[in-house]
């Protein structure tokens, strides 16, 4: 065959392939129906692989100069010694509307995560006195004798509980540019932004108040034991991108059943003002996140407009922030609560299963 003919051949199969692509390439999402809207229930567990927080420097004497021994009040907590290192039930429900070329999407889920540990002694305390020792907590409210106090010592060898109430959020909305069929499959893509937030109630109880004692230098007034209470919330702006593979099969209803794959994955790098996150500080922010999902169902037709929706999903999420002041005075920082620039770490990891309709 001459050099010609080869040409010839090569250009009528690029033809008739970009032929057969544009046949199947259209714009927006596949959908099987009209506008459709989704509601689902999910129940799983979540688990917290890794997590720690760790105080690094007095925020206001970055030279260590000035404090004597400071930084044998440090203190560094994983969620081993806080008890936090099971499996722990989720419910919730995810609601899903569709337009052909957006999407959105929310996601509520409910945990409430509770443990019972005993206090140790920290490495970081070495020069603290063997009868100081334990673990010294910041919360919100702390009651005794009829005062409201803001920090807690847990002697060692303490046994104490952690109860936390959790409400974890997550809203979006999806751009679908086009999607590809080919046959019964079809492939969506889209970009996707939106926000993950979360919010805690926390309660930690390690029997009754015995009384106060000093700690640290400058000296802070810790409750020792007591029942101490507070609220935590995030927000994380995030952006991403993602896509879904359906494959229709059979025929119920006079509709094909289908199967779906979904992947999602956002992330977040950020510098600055921690109240971007929803976090009132004075302090200056490194936060990097990161949220991959995966979903599998079945769509399975009950009837010409609805659909039983089965499956399961599956989430990673990984974080850590560090928190850094800038230099003040001691009067100055005293003002602001703010004693030790911190550290923290997260490795969430959840899995649900999903049975919902779509319709």
């Amino acid at each position: 065959m001459s050099n010609r003919a080869v040409i010839a051949v090569v250009l009528m199969s690029l033809v008739l392939i970009q032929s057969s692509f544009a046949n199947g390439f259209s714009g927006g999402r596949y959908m099987k129906s009209e506008n459709p809207f989704s509601i689902t229930f999910n129940a799983g567990y979540i688990g917290l692989d890794k997590g720690e927080v760790r105080e690094t420097r007095r925020a206001y004497d970055p030279d260590q100069s000035g404090v004597p021994d400071y930084s044998a009040f440090l203190s560094a907590y994983t969620i081993e010694e806080l008890g936090f290192d099971d499996n722990y039930l989720t419910l919730g429900v995810t609601m899903e509307k569709q337009w052909q070329y957006v999407t959105l999407h929310l996601n509520a889920m409910h945990a409430n995560p509770n443990s019972e540990a005993v206090a140790k002694m920290k490495e970081t305390a070495s020069k603290v006195p063997k009868k100081q020792r334990g673990y010294y907590i910041g919360l919100e409210e702390v009651m005794y004798n009829g005062k409201n106090y803001e920090y807690m010592w847990i002697p060692d060898g303490t046994k104490f509980t952690a109860d936390i109430e959790t409400l974890l959020v997550e809203a979006k909305a999806k751009y679908t540019p086009f999607h590809v069929s080919v046959g019964s499959v079809h492939v969506s893509p889209w970009v996707h932004f939106g926000i993950y937030g979360g919010f805690a109630s926390y309660e930690v109880d390690a029997g009754p108040a015995e009384g106060i004692v000093l700690y640290e230098v400058p000296p802070k007034e810790y409750v020792v034991k007591g029942k101490g209470t507070g609220s935590a919330g995030l927000a994380v702006p995030q952006i991403g991108g993602g896509g879904e593979l359906r494959i229709d099969f059979g025929s119920m209803t006079n509709r094909p059943a289908s199967f779906v794959l979904q992947g999602d994955f956002s992330w977040m790098r950020y510098n600055g003002s921690p109240s971007v996150l929803g976090v009132e500080s004075t302090r200056h922010v490194d936060f990097n996140w990161l949220n991959i999902k995966v979903d599998a169902f079945l769509e399975l037709p009950l009837n010409r407009n609805v659909d039983l929706i089965v499956g399961a999903t599956y989430r990673i999420i990984r974080t850590d922030a560090t928190l850094d002041s800038v230099h003040r005075t001691e009067e100055a920082q005293e003002t602001l609560s703010e004693k030790y620039d911190k550290y923290a770490e997260f490795a969430i990891t959840q899995i649900t299963g999903n049975v919902g309709l779509r319709f």
